[in-house]
């Protein structure tokens, strides 16, 4: 799974809110900040 900035902020918190898919805390905070 590879989360990119230039994806829109709603879609990558719905990837990492995926039951099925749950990335390592280093990818929350990046993803959060």
């Amino acid at each position: 799974l590879l989360l990119r900035p230039v994806l829109p902020g709603p879609f990558v918190v719905h990837a990492v809110r995926l039951p099925s898919s749950r990335p390592p805390t280093a990818v929350k905070a990046f993803v959060w900040q």
